[in-house]
């Protein structure tokens, strides 16, 4: 199985929701473009806070619905090679430790979906790449600077297109 995590490979202070820098990984523009175009995207939302574990209701939507995609696109002529994954955090904490936590919810999301496929299909685990980025704090869909759950999830998305990417090493991690 090939897993690329962002981790060291990118993250960097771009500018927020705020247009002040904040700590997150560049996403390669074909990345979103690829997975938007194909509409199959979908917010994991309302994480506990400070937290990555899964709710229920993820576990119940990556098992029902994500992994059966998935298999089932294989049985045709434009099978999911690509699994994206941006983890996202409330405001609440610094813009380091938020950026990990947005890592560690979409790590978490990645170790679901790797377990539903291995008792789906664990063939197709060698065929599938994961991406895994973190844009931590910087762009809530609440702006309020505050414990909004609605802040706290993972887009999760999935593309047949192999994606290339060109990440250039991380800056020094104090931000």
């Amino acid at each position: 199985m090939y897993i690329r995590t962002s981790e060291g490979l990118g993250q960097t202070h771009l500018p927020s929701t705020y247009g002040t820098p904040c700590w997150q990984d560049k996403i390669p523009i074909d990345v979103i473009n690829d997975a938007v175009s194909e509409g199959n995207g979908k917010g994991l939302t309302e994480f506990h806070f400070r937290e990555s574990k899964l709710r229920t209701k993820h576990k119940a939507w990556i098992k029902n619905h994500f992994v059966p995609a998935i298999v089932k696109s294989w049985q045709t002529t434009s099978p999911i090679r690509t699994i994206i994954l941006v983890g996202y955090s409330d405001e609440i904490g610094g813009q380091l430790f938020n950026y990990n936590l947005g890592l560690e919810r979409a790590k978490a999301v990645r170790k679901e979906i790797v377990d539903r496929i291995k008792k789906e299909n664990p063939d197709l685990l060698g065929k599938i790449k994961f991406e895994l980025f973190s844009k931590g704090e910087c762009w809530p869909m609440i702006t309020s600077g505050n414990r909004e759950r609605e802040n706290r999830w993972v887009w999760v998305a999935a593309t047949n297109q192999m994606l290339s990417q060109a990440q250039s090493p991380a800056p020094s991690r104090s931000p």
